[in-house]
């Protein structure tokens, strides 16, 4: 790849180191004859993966002879004077391509792992931990991975206690990979709100983050003071633009496919009943949101109840919202079919028996089990969790950016951050152009990345999920200057 020693557009970078080891030690520098990486970020796995290409002019797959133990390690930065490096290191799990292009040159594509993911696989868990949900991963991770949990800049000594609100239990790692554990103890957990937690690694960043929903939430978009990411082929066609300028156009946009409502509601995670049973006593818990009268759905869990109070009356979406702006008020469906009025799906008859066990008095009085809760309010703060989980990604939305802004320095701005997208809506007759368009426009976490490294350039490719419906709480139209004005 070129080597540029200053920016001339906003997908221009510097792939500063691209190296392979062998199983013997021996190193491959192959930087001059990469095609592609594309390192790929989500908010569900606890590390990264990709893909790298490469031109063989020199048959170095023959002297290395992969055995899907090699090393591959990646660095690289802005042109801009005095940028920092980002590194990464992988492992190579196979080969994916292996092209012969010509009688002395090969393509080679290698999927890679994360140095993590790879040495996580050759680990074994057996063993009991006590502590928090926060406590326990932390150990694994950093007594198997040698790795630690990212803190916050501002963090103070009661930030490790603070995520966790589920209190301290006991739990035997019955044979699983130290990720597999950690992840499944994530599961577990949720802050004071039921907001669900995200265990995952990042391209830019060496430690591994664990973090509420409501807390990546909070905070304002990334771009919130400087411009909105915008799609408009007028900006995108303005040849003269400046690097900072192209740096905030859209490229391309599409809408992936969802989870549609038949699947979170097979998951249970719309009107459902909940029951857990309790072995040692011999006693079940039914947690609802309406737990007496004569309520139809008394000891009933449905998705409105749940967005009522963690959304409207708590702040597991990082602050108290309408109900209207995350979840369709008015769905509803006839109980029998026909021409029977329909009913809102809450109020419906439950369309699932959802059963759960767990042990208690296994530990002293203050150290619960894993699937053991203290009261029924906190049975239902992990319910509402893996609630908000399914819904979280109902509506999301897939767009290519260009890349400058998120290698520049070590601070993580892809999965985890919300970005400010800008959209316009279609010229109609008989009212003004540029109107923004609030159905799609808004507030996007972004819940994956794919960092695409090639010889044209470096973009992103980013899944955001919309959380709020503007539509709902925008007040006026807004107008959006045109391309040839300030920006």
């Amino acid at each position: 790849m070129e080597r540029k020693s200053q920016a001339q557009s906003a997908t221009d970078f510097v792939l500063e180191v691209a190296e392979l080891k062998s199983l013997y030690g021996e190193t491959f520098d192959i930087t001059d004859v990469v095609t592609d990486i594309d390192v790929y970020e989500n908010l569900d796995k606890p590390f990264i993966t990709g893909v790298v290409s490469f031109v063989d002019p020199e048959n170095i797959s023959d002297r290395i002879n992969f055995y899907g133990v090699e090393r591959f390690r990646m660095a690289v930065k802005l042109p801009d004077t005095g940028s920092e490096l980002i590194e990464k290191n992988f492992f190579v799990t196979k080969i994916l391509k292996n092209i012969k292009t010509n009688d002395s040159q090969t393509v080679f594509s290698l999927h890679i792992i994360e140095d993590i993911g790879y040495l996580s696989e050759m680990q074994n868990v057996n063993k009991s931990y006590f502590g928090t949900g926060y406590e326990i991963i932390s150990k694994i991770v950093k007594e198997f991975l040698g790795k630690e949990l990212s803190k916050s800049e501002d963090a103070g000594p009661e930030y490790e206690t603070s995520q966790d609100a589920q209190g301290q239990f006991g739990v035997v790692i019955p044979d699983m990979r130290p990720l597999k554990a950690a992840d499944w103890i994530k599961d577990r957990i949720t802050s004071e709100d039921a907001s669900p937690f995200y265990f995952f690694s990042t391209l830019t960043n060496k430690a591994l983050h664990l973090l509420p929903l409501s807390k990546m939430l909070e905070n304002d978009a990334v771009n919130e003071k400087i411009a909105p990411y915008r799609f408009s082929q007028a900006f995108v066609n303005d040849k003269n633009q400046s690097i900072f300028n192209q740096s905030y156009n859209i490229e391309r946009v599409s809408t992936p496919s969802t989870d549609e409502l038949l699947k979170i509601n097979s998951n249970g995670f719309l009107n459902s009943e909940f029951a857990f049973h309790d072995i040692t006593r011999n006693k079940v818990t039914y947690p609802g949101h309406r737990q007496s009268g004569n309520n139809k759905n008394k000891n009933r869990w449905t998705a409105r109840d749940m967005y009522e109070t963690r959304t409207v009356i708590g702040k597991a979406l990082g602050k108290s919202i309408k109900i209207e702006e995350a979840y369709p008020v008015e769905a509803g469906l006839e109980e029998k079919g026909g021409d029977a009025e329909a009913v809102p799906f809450h109020l419906r008859n439950s369309s699932n028996l959802v059963s759960n066990i767990y042990s208690t008095d296994l530990y002293d009085a203050n150290i619960y089990s894993l699937g053991e809760s203290r009261s029924n309010g906190e049975f239902l703060e992990r319910l509402d969790s893996k609630g908000l989980r399914h819904w979280l990604i109902n509506y999301s939305l897939d767009f290519t950016l260009p890349g400058r802004n998120f290698i520049n320095g070590s601070v993580h701005t892809t999965i985890g951050n919300k970005y400010k997208l800008l959209f316009l809506t279609p010229t109609i007759k008989g009212q003004g152009a540029n109107q923004e368009d609030h159905k799609k426009s808004g507030d996007y976490l972004v819940y994956a990345a794919r960092h695409s490294f090639t010889r044209e350039g470096y973009v992103v490719h980013l899944t955001g999920v919309k959380i709020l419906d503007t539509r709902y709480i925008a007040d006026a139209p807004v107008i959006i200057p045109e391309a040839t004005g300030p920006f």
